[in-house]
């Protein structure tokens, strides 16, 4: 509600700056992992950092990603696909939207992995969450 945002808004900047370490992290550790894509910044951007998402490299496949992601839930980190595209979300298949469309967004959307991503995670879970996505690939 209302409250809540206010609340929220007054705590801003420590909250970016905290994602955006959580971000820092994550970078750090899987800079050097060539079986996946990190999204690229420029040093003129700024993020907001509400979601931490790689891309699996080409060799994977869409079952590949989701065998990935079960095995990281079974070791109790929450993970997931990310995101469904636009034209495939239910409210568009209204309008005539269908499968095969967009087959580069497809492509993409299908090797997608938001990792655990909020205020709350300390240096030892990014390294935990690190070292099990990679023993999972």
């Amino acid at each position: 509600n209302c409250a809540l945002g206010i609340v929220q808004m007054r705590r801003l900047d420590e909250i970016l700056s905290r994602r955006a370490q959580v971000a820092r992290w994550y970078l750090d550790r899987l800079s050097d992992e060539p079986r996946i894509h990190l999204q690229r910044i420029g040093p003129e951007i700024e993020m907001s950092w509400f979601v931490f998402v790689v891309r699996l490299s080409d060799d994977y496949s869409q079952a590949d990603r989701d065998a990935i992601l079960e095995k990281l839930r079974a070791a109790g980190i929450g993970c997931s696909n990310y995101f469904t595209p636009i034209h495939l979300q239910p409210f568009y298949q209204d309008f005539g939207c269908r499968a095969g469309q967009f087959p580069i967004t497809e492509a993409l959307s299908a090797r997608t992995v938001a990792l655990p991503f909020h205020n709350g995670l300390c240096e030892s879970d990014v390294d935990r969450v690190v070292a099990t996505f990679r023993a999972t690939l």
